[in-house]
């Protein structure tokens, strides 16, 4: 980009409008971000008279000179816009679901859609502008009561600036003021060495002996009567309780073990021995009838008869 006053100026004019970002405000006019820093450096150091332009007014002043007074004019169009808003509040679009809400007609609301464009109204029922846009629908945001006092304080300190009052009431005759102390010429020499302070005197004095205590005191603490109730208790009968008989040794009984069961054939029972000869029988010949049965008298045909 060739270096020109017109470029310098138009880049100036951008920052000025609100356009703070000096990198961003050099794209918008055709430079790059590298020539304009470039540009910057070269006119601080003054060696070039190709730098000075007329911004913002006809004198002439080096480009870093302009474009820190078109940052200043911007940020002063920014606390114009902030007194503006403290003054009369500000209008918000209002939004439902992140879509913006248009302004209806107020002759076609409630009407149906063909009677709309019989009477001759849009069908949407929308309200529009003169070029035929639809109007969206605002609302009023008034002034927060923290930024009405900031611009009365700026404009008017003595009345709604922030003021600390301190009221110091003196009785009698105080003279007020610093009193000033000058330093010690050189011309009268080396100043004296102030004294050493004094050592600290450190008590040694023996503790006081322990006074004598009477005689007659000891006596009277060793020979007063003690006036509590010491009476001697009255003689009680008091029963001795009767000893415990002495416990009497367990006695163990051991009975031999049994011996080993034998069945008997001696029993006087017939049904008895006739059970024990049936064991004692050979399986081929045993029956399971009882004694006196017609089946017990005849040898089995087989075991399982």
């Amino acid at each position: 980009m060739l270096r020109n006053e017109e470029t310098m100026i138009a880049i100036c004019e951008t920052v000025a409008s609100g356009v703070l970002v000096l990198s961003k405000a050099a794209r918008i006019n055709g430079v790059a971000t590298r020539t304009l820093w470039t540009w910057l450096e070269e006119s601080k150091r003054g060696e070039d008279e190709r730098y000075l332009i007329s911004f913002p007014t006809a004198e002439k002043r080096p480009f870093h000179v302009a474009i820190a007074r078109a940052r200043r004019m911007a940020a002063i169009d920014i606390r114009s816009e902030f007194e503006a808003r403290a003054l009369r509040g500000h209008d918000e679009l209002v939004h439902f679901q992140g879509q913006v809400v248009w302004r209806m007609d107020p002759r076609a609301v409630g009407l149906d859609p063909d009677l709309r464009e019989l009477l001759g109204f849009d069908r949407d029922g929308l309200l529009r502008d003169e070029r035929g846009n639809a109007i969206p629908v605002t609302q009023h945001i008034q002034p927060p009561v923290s930024a009405v006092l900031k611009v009365l304080a700026a404009h008017f300190p003595k009345e709604y600036g922030d003021h600390i009052e301190q009221n110091i009431n003196l009785r009698g005759g105080v003279t007020l003021g610093v009193q000033a102390v000058g330093l010690p010429s050189r011309a009268e020499g080396v100043p004296p060495i102030p004294p050493p302070p004094p050592r600290p005197v450190i008590d040694v004095t023996p503790a006081p002996a322990a006074l004598p205590v009477p005689e007659e005191i000891v006596d009277a603490e060793f020979n007063e009567r003690d006036t509590t109730d010491t009476a001697p208790m009255a003689d009680e009968d008091f029963a001795a309780a009767p000893l415990p008989e002495p416990a009497k040794p367990e006695t163990v009984i051991k009975e031999p073990a049994p011996e080993k069961y034998q069945p008997s054939t001696t029993s006087d029972n017939a049904l008895v021995r006739d059970l024990v000869t049936r064991l004692r029988s050979p399986p081929e010949t045993r029956s399971a009838n009882p004694i006196g049965s017609v089946k017990a008298t005849k040898p089995l045909s087989s075991p399982n008869d």
